[in-house]
């Protein structure tokens, strides 16, 4: 590999780590207040308090776990397949946040079936039972719960994916146009 291409490999890959991980930050500070929201609601309302703060842990796991496993897919989306160089058309930066979107949903969408089938959460029994296949109707309900994941981190964190990507993409033109070589500028 020669030189040019492994900086601009490293700096694709830093570029997507910071669109994912601006992604991941977000997407967790909105999970954590709506989770705080829901625990208050819960708390004030019934006599037993702690259950909620019992499942508040749960949720918030199952929550971080797969707001990663969506961000390694807007990851590995902006680093491999369609990065956003300050070259391109907002137009297309924003399809590629929105390519980024659907992929880091198809991720959560592969991982939440794998999840529902091992039990984990009670859709099946695949490790309990020495590794049989759950029935179909077991199966059909993890796919769908799987679905359900996937399409609902789809249309909650694609805002929120293309907001970031914008703004990395401006922050690129920015960077690019301040470490620019004045001689490289043509004069009008």
């Amino acid at each position: 590999m020669s030189q040019v291409t492994e900086t601009l490999n490293a700096q694709r890959m830093r570029v997507a780590a910071i669109a994912a991980g601006g992604v991941a930050a977000a997407l967790f500070v909105q999970d954590l207040i709506g989770n705080l929201s829901w625990l208050l609601v819960g708390y004030s309302q019934m006599e037993n308090g702690g259950m909620y703060v019992g499942q508040l842990w749960l949720t918030i796991a199952y929550g971080v776990a797969m707001l990663l496993v969506f961000a390694a897919g807007v990851f590995l989306s902006l680093w491999l397949l369609a990065p956003a160089n300050p070259s391109l058309t907002v137009k297309h930066v924003l399809l590629r946040g929105l390519l980024a979107a659907v992929i880091g949903a198809g991720a959560v969408l592969v991982v939440s079936f794998g999840w529902e089938m091992t039990g984990r959460v009670g859709a099946g029994t695949l490790f309990g039972s020495s590794f049989p296949w759950p029935s179909l109707d077991r199966t059909v309900q993890a796919g769908s719960m799987a679905l359900q994941s996937g399409m609902s981190a789809l249309l909650r964190h694609a805002p929120v994916v293309l907001l970031v990507v914008l703004l990395t993409w401006i922050w690129q033109g920015r960077d690019a146009s301040r470490h620019a070589d004045p001689a490289d500028v043509a004069e009008v």
